[in-house]
């Protein structure tokens, strides 16, 4: 039986969000450039074969710009400001 990847654990391996890879996948599937090892599952889950993983990432690639390729976090400061100066 062949090792089939979920859409979290390719997400994990890419280093990128999962939803990415869910429209990526769907965007392959509908052009039919995904082999048929790779399917939809009960209607809602892929389940990917691992030869279709580098066209995934190339996909990936060829979509997003560098810099937005891998989300950064950002920490976020609220300061308070004093409104009671002279």
């Amino acid at each position: 039986m062949t090792k089939r990847y979920s859409v979290q654990d390719v997400a994990q391996m890419l280093q990128t969000d999962h939803e990415q890879i869910r429209q990526t996948v769907s965007y392959l599937a509908e052009r039919r450039l995904l082999s048929h090892e790779t399917f939809l599952f009960a209607a809602s889950t892929w389940r990917i074969a691992p030869s279709d993983v580098p066209l995934i990432q190339q996909r990936l690639k060829d979509r997003l710009p560098d810099h937005e390729a891998k989300p950064k976090r950002r920490h976020k400061v609220v300061r308070k400001v004093n409104e009671t100066e002279p």
